[in-house]
């Protein structure tokens, strides 16, 4: 009789770990936790927000944020993964559509949501400088092992304290875009050649001013082709700010990188609140910045893989291994080569080298593939 009282606690124990599995986001309190579950997105058709039924209802509790005032990012759950890296997004969308545009003010490169058993707690602030309003906070999740996710939790989040009107519209708008990928674009297919590599913490090309790395490697980054997804059949029109990133190879992550290439005009406004200043964004197949055709869906692309310890760059004097913000060069967005092993991004008259990915060279402004043209 104990042996089978043993039995059926054990089997307990497993179906309540199974059911803990994954992670959910706590605070802040997230939209429709009646229905929210703790898988990734198993599809396009679950982008922003893990798209269901009462996906918008009302949260648990307030998320009253005062701009530069610490807040905490915590999780339920305990399946880790071994951590992964995570971003701390908001759209000015209300009830963000997949037309949506979500700007990073947040990024954790390995460690995240937690290493071990048990979830980490993390802080994070709404920048100076930001829209009044109330808007969509996302959290996103690129796991560290198993099979390749990209979990998305969403919160309503009441902004104060910031800017109102075109000054906080251009301070939105300079912000980086949120990183996607391990999903499954509008049409269905999946570029696997974008996946974030298992075992790997991945860095983000344009991380934003507000770093931390918490995991020790080792890390990858993808190619600049990767990390958007086609939120509509048409393209969208792109800030000014907005200049196509560039592959790195090292271990530290710079928050100063460029962002991607600018599309094409869309056909129509993107759906949203009345203060929305949505843009649609595509993967571009570009090696120019603003003036190239875009197209819809992913496109593959190569990683650049580094050692096994990293550090936490912030604002745009960082520096990365071989290079130095301390270089002038010209228009923002130009891609420059220093001889074939290094290269740099024009970013407000300052350049940091870095290395080119194992396998490619730098050449009159392009990164290419030792032998033939690079994919990008």
């Amino acid at each position: 009789m104990a042996s089978r009282i043993t039995f059926f606690l054990g089997i307990f124990g497993a179906l309540a770990s199974i059911a803990n599995g994954h992670m959910i986001l706590n605070t802040p309190h997230p939209y429709g936790p009646e229905t929210l579950n703790n898988s990734p997105l198993a599809s396009f058709a679950e982008f922003p927000c893990k798209q269901r039924q009462g996906v918008y209802a009302a949260s648990k509790g307030e998320n009253k944020f005062s701009v530069g005032d610490s807040q905490s990012l915590t999780f339920t759950g305990s399946a880790v993964h071994g951590g992964g890296s995570c971003q701390v997004s908001i759209s000015m969308d209300k009830e963000p559509t997949a037309s949506s545009t979500f700007k990073v003010i947040h990024s954790i490169v390995g460690g995240c949501p937690g290493v071990g058993s048990s979830p980490s707690d993390f802080k994070f602030s709404v920048p100076k400088g930001f829209p009044n309003g109330e808007f969509a906070l996302a959290w996103t999740w690129f796991n560290h092992i198993g099979a390749r996710e990209f979990y998305m939790n969403c919160a309503p989040i009441t902004v104060t304290g910031g800017a109102d009107g075109e000054e906080g519209k251009k301070f939105f708008n300079s912000l980086p875009d949120m990183y996607v990928t391990n999903l499954p674009g509008q049409s269905g297919t999946r570029d696997t050649a974008c996946d974030s590599p298992e075992g790997k913490d991945l860095t983000f090309p344009n991380p934003g001013d507000s770093v931390e790395t918490v995991g020790s490697g080792p890390f990858a980054t993808l190619a600049p082709s990767c990390g958007q997804v086609a939120g509509s059949s048409n393209a969208g029109t792109a800030n000014s700010n907005d200049e196509p990133a560039a592959p790195q190879a090292s271990s530290a992550v710079t928050s100063q990188a460029a962002a991607s290439p600018a599309p094409t005009p869309a056909a129509g406004p993107a759906q949203g609140n009345t203060q929305s200043f949505s843009t649609v964004y595509v993967t571009a197949t570009v090696t120019t910045p603003k003036t190239s055709q875009s197209t819809a869906g992913s496109v593959g692309g190569s990683f650049a893989e580094s050692g096994s310890s990293g550090s936490t760059g912030s604002g745009s004097s960082g520096s990365t291994e071989g290079g130095s913000s301390d270089s002038t060069c010209g228009s923002d967005g130009t891609l420059v080569c220093n001889g074939e092993d290094k290269f740099g991004i024009c970013d407000h008259g300052k350049i940091v080298w870095k290395p080119v990915a194992s396998g490619t060279k730098c050449n009159n402004g392009k990164i290419m593939k030792r032998g033939l043209r690079f994919y990008y």
